[in-house]
């Protein structure tokens, strides 16, 4: 049996009553409904500032009032009345809006724009979107964090 936590990488604009994650659980001896409860114990650290609902780990503060490093215990109960406690490590990543004040026109696809991985370090995944159109000028590279063009053609003024 085992509690798995979907984020633990928290942003600072999350705000309370925000989900944070979901929570699963993996149990090979019993099928059927979880129910999840913050516990205390080891790692029980800041509990307080959380709630569950259903499956949900919801945020009960700003997510600007967390502390860097931020930590809860969970437990899973099975519907076979078997549970399982566990202290999950959250941390706190600042939110990160990355701009470019000028691109030039008729850029070399591959040109690198600039470098977007604020979070260098983290022991984590981070996702990348783009907005607005055409999305299909630029390209993230999530190894290192570039941003490079992809479609020189988009880049008309």
């Amino acid at each position: 049996m085992d509690i798995v936590l979907s984020e633990q990488i928290l942003s600072t604009g999350l705000q309370a009553s925000d989900p944070v994650g979901y929570l699963t659980t993996l149990d090979d001896d019993c099928s059927g409904a979880f129910r999840y409860a913050l516990v205390s114990g080891l790692g029980d650290g800041n509990n307080d500032q959380f709630q569950i609902l259903g499956n949900q780990l919801l945020l009960s503060i700003q997510g600007s009032d967390l502390n860097s490093i931020t930590s809860v215990r969970i437990r899973s109960t099975d519907d076979c009345g078997t549970s399982l406690e566990k202290a999950f490590t959250l941390r706190l990543a600042e939110d990160f809006t990355w701009t470019l004040a000028h691109v030039d026109e008729n850029q070399a696809v591959g040109s690198i724009v600039g470098d977007v991985d604020p979070f260098l370090g983290y022991p984590a995944a981070i996702r990348y979107a783009f907005e607005g159109e055409p999305s299909n000028t630029f390209d993230i590279n999530p190894a290192n964090g570039q941003l490079t063009v992809r479609n020189s053609a988009e880049i008309v003024f």
